[in-house]
């Protein structure tokens, strides 16, 4: 493998983190069929597209060589209640590598790089939600001192 470098998410990166967001979704679907569709990938294209156009959001990929292996998408949040002791933080909608790319560091270097930039900004805090079913990032995460904070819960009806 070439040494894995991290860039800013640009549009000509664009088709080739929306096959790799789209084979996260689909697993998130085989996983957890009641919440997730397999859906086209077409479908995760205004997401991108906002990613890439919103001011406070933001990405980066994972390089080996030209090739896209990882993706993560942020944004900058603000917490309209000043109970928070981070009133300002980065919240990570999605961080994905390729299935042939994975247990490499690339994830850590997505979240390392995020981290710097948080420090550059003056952001104290890094939040995510993670899938209760995918007890792989769970690990991962834990392994990196993310800490749990809160629960989603879901009644089907």
């Amino acid at each position: 493998m070439s040494d894995i470098i991290i860039e800013e998410f640009q549009p000509q990166h664009f088709e080739q983190a929306l096959r790799i967001l789209h084979e996260s979704n689909c697993l998130h679907a085989k996983n957890d069929p009641q919440q997730f569709l397999c859906a086209p990938e077409s479908n995760s294209i205004p997401y991108l597209q906002c990613i890439l156009s919103h001011p406070d959001n933001f990405g980066y990929v994972a390089l080996d060589g030209s090739k896209v292996v990882g993706l993560l998408c942020a944004g900058e949040l603000v917490r309209d209640e000043n109970i928070y002791v981070n009133q300002k933080y980065y919240q990570i909608f999605d961080i994905v590598v390729s299935s042939t790319h994975q247990k490499r560091g690339i994830g850590k270097k997505l979240i390392a790089r995020l981290a710097e930039e948080a420090k550059t900004d003056g952001i104290k805090q890094i939040e995510l939600e993670v899938f209760s079913f995918n007890n792989n990032a769970v690990a991962f995460y834990r392994h990196l001192n993310f800490r749990e904070t809160s629960r989603n819960m879901s009644l089907y009806l």
